[in-house]
């Protein structure tokens, strides 16, 4: 078990359990989203974009 997949991109889970251990907020984890990207390299960037709507919808 290496990753999950969640709003449709995987996710390295060692980050996600990090995260949740550390109780990072959800400001924290939309931030560093890229960070728990499972395969940047060969799939859409998304965190921005969820980022961006994520802010527009919230005042930050």
């Amino acid at each position: 078990f290496q990753g999950i997949n969640s709003l449709g991109i995987r996710l390295r889970h060692e980050v996600i359990d990090r995260w949740l251990n550390e109780k990072r907020d959800l400001e924290y984890v939309l931030h560093h989203l890229n960070k728990a990207n499972f395969d940047a390299e060969f799939s859409r960037k998304y965190e921005k974009e969820i980022f961006n709507l994520y802010k527009s919808k919230v005042e930050l």
